[in-house]
């Protein structure tokens, strides 16, 4: 019975992905990134939370952890998707009542298909970034989003 249930999961799988997508042999094609929202003194974008973490405000509150991040490649086929981890205050710079700081989110992807382009959207309201397949190479499937 379990394995029964193992083939049908796998067949179920296989056809969720979309057309031509092929399956990576190990996590090679993963991609690693940071996102940041930088929060002024006088405009914030973020919100520092009594637990330490951070998180998107504004146009930015879909920015926070959980949100989802979805890989397309230049077809505009979704190739993979991820969650950001929880906002961490990094660079922390007080002026009176004031703070100036970075909230960055972690993600990581799972293995990803080979593709010319990869686009790495963020939320719902915000973009993300548009990578060349020499791009992220050359940064080592390691990228950094400000947003």
């Amino acid at each position: 019975m379990k394995r029964l249930l193992a083939i049908v999961g796998t067949i179920v799988a296989l056809y969720a992905m979309p057309a031509g997508a092929q399956i990576a042999p190990d996590e090679q094609n993963a991609i690693s990134g940071v996102v940041t929202i930088h929060s002024g003194f006088h405009k914030a974008k973020a919100v520092r939370n009594d637990d330490g973490t951070c998180s998107g405000t504004g146009l930015r509150s879909d920015v926070l952890v959980g949100a989802r991040v979805v890989v397309t490649d230049e077809g505009s086929n979704v190739i993979g998707t991820t969650t950001l981890d929880a906002g961490r205050v990094a660079r922390l710079v007080k002026r009176g009542k004031k703070a100036k700081f970075d909230c960055k989110f972690s993600f990581r992807t799972g293995a990803l298909p080979d593709s010319d382009e990869y686009w790495i959207g963020i939320g719902k309201l915000w973009g993300g970034a548009e990578l060349s397949r020499s791009e992220i190479d050359a940064r080592g499937w390691v990228v950094e989003i400000t947003v």
